[in-house]
């Protein structure tokens, strides 16, 4: 009988403790997208507010791209953060985490939301430098 309880105790905290580890890697991932997004947010404000600046366009241009390959990183690591709150939600005896699918699709939207005024910007440089256009992002 004792062996029976412990070995149940054992399975019970090996679960316990694939469940914290996964609920940690989850926050490493959503605290990544807040990061990507309110760092790609910030800059084209202000970028926006202070015009071209004194950087050459290139050099915009090598940004929009540095944002775009981080945001497909992201946007992969929003699949494997559904995938691991789905384990997440396997391990949980009640239906606590349910939401936790939903915050997870919202952060897919604010990426590719992010990764939409990316491309637009790159689009306007790309126009500026065939000199077809004028730099104007909405």
């Amino acid at each position: 009988m004792y062996n029976v309880l412990g070995k149940r105790v054992t399975e019970g905290k090996t679960e316990c403790d694939k469940a914290l580890r996964l609920s940690r890697k989850i926050k490493k991932e959503v605290n990544g997208f807040r990061e990507l997004t309110e760092n790609i947010k910030g800059d084209i404000s202000k970028k926006q507010k202070d015009g071209p600046g004194p950087l050459s366009l290139n050099q915009e241009m090598e940004w929009c791209k540095s944002m775009e390959s981080e945001g497909k990183k992201k946007l992969n690591g929003v699949e494997d953060a559904k995938k691991m709150v789905e384990q997440l939600i396997k391990y949980s005896k009640e239906d606590c985490l349910e939401p936790m699918r939903g915050e997870i699709a919202d952060w897919k939207e604010k990426v590719e939301e992010a990764m939409s005024e990316v491309a637009a910007r790159r689009s306007s440089l790309s126009k500026v430098m065939e000199g077809t256009g004028s730099l104007e992002i909405n």
